[in-house]
Formats: structure tokens, sequence, C-alpha cells
């Protein structure tokens, strides 16, 4: 029975792949897609080859690949949605790969001027030596994070005060360097304030 069914009778879902179809029927060309089936659950990749006695059709299961890809999508969602800024930087020429939305707010540029930019070029207390010996532990594996404050450069030139945590993430393909920022003026001004009420107790005191 399955022999005189067409997919789209196995599969009610199948719309995308009943077009194709029909387009490589009556163009003669191949095709080329990707569609999901929901009734069988999977994603496939097809090539149907039309010939004169029918079409020639190749499935290959990319569900784990796409599954693969959606985490990554959802994973991208979660940063772009933290409240903390998040850098990533490569690090081979440390140039930026990647920043969140909280990160391209603060820091003022886009991230396609980001992209060929470094972190010396936002933290101006570093040079290219000390950077380099900051992330030499990350890079050689002592640690696993190095944490530091330190200022970043707005693109108005304006500088605020930030916390970093810098790992070295070699899950991937390609390692990459995660900064976590988080931006400490609300905290370095409430300091600021707590030390001067103490100040003045003090010479309230003492008078």
């Amino acid at each position: 029975d399955t022999l005189n069914k067409y997919i789209w009778d196995l599969y009610p879902d199948a719309k995308e792949f009943k077009a194709e179809y029909e387009k490589a029927m009556t163009t003669q060309e191949a095709r080329h897609f990707e569609a999901r089936y929901a009734t069988a659950g999977k994603w496939f990749e097809v090539n149907a080859y039309p010939s004169p006695e029918g079409l020639s059709i190749f499935f290959r299961d990319i569900t784990g690949k796409r599954m693969a890809q959606q985490e990554n999508e959802r994973l991208g969602q979660v940063l772009d949605r933290s409240l903390n800024e998040i850098y990533m930087f490569d690090p081979g020429d440390l140039r930026f790969t990647y920043l969140n939305k909280g990160a391209l707010l603060n820091i003022g540029y886009t991230m396609e001027e980001m992209g060929s930019m470094t972190p010396m070029d936002i933290k101006p207390h570093y040079t290219p030596e000390r950077f380099k010996e900051l992330i030499a532990p990350l890079i050689g594996g002592e640690q696993e994070i190095v944490g530091f404050e330190t200022f970043h450069r707005r693109k108005d030139g304006r500088e605020y005060p930030v916390h970093v945590h810098l790992g070295l993430d070699r899950s991937g393909e390609r390692p990459v360097f995660i900064a976590t920022i988080l931006d400490i003026t609300h905290r370095l001004k409430t300091e600021e304030d707590i030390l001067r009420s103490n100040e003045r107790f003090h010479l309230v005191s003492q008078a």
C-alpha cells in the first residue's frame, strides 16, 4: 500500500515537499530543500532529480543538526536578554565576534564597528602587552576564569567602571573568549556615598 502513496499522503504536513515536487515535475529541474515533517517528528534534507522515468528523491535526516541550531538560537536569545554585557572575541586576532544588546547599547558602537575592534580599543588602561599577560593563564589552561575591574570607554569618549569575568570557551569547533561585564557605576557611587557619610560622622564625633 505504501508504494501507491505519495509522501504527503503519509505525512499530511509535507506541504512544502508537495510544492517542490510539482516544481520539479513542471520544470524538469533538480530541487534541493530542507523540510520538517511534524508527523514524523524529523527534519529532512531533500534532493529531487527529475528524469524521463519519473523523479528520484534522496532524503537525509538532519534532525540532530536542526535541533543543535535551535539550541544555539535559544542560547543567543538568552544572551541578548541578559542584564549583563556579554562580549565574545577571537583568541587569535582578539577581534570581537559577538556583543549582546546590553553591551551594544552601553558601549555605543554597532556590531559592524565592533567587528574590527579588540578589547584594547575599549579598555583605555590596558596596553596589548598587559592584556596578553592577563589572558595568558586562560590560554595556558592554568585558570578557567579571570576576574578584574577596569574601565570601558564608550564611543562618545566617556568612561565607566566595570567588573569583568573572562573565560576561554573550548567547547565549540573554535575556542572563543567570553567576557561577562557588569557596569559597577552605581556600586562605586554607593561606596563613595558611604565613605563620605563615615567621614562626616567621624568629624562630628571628634567635634
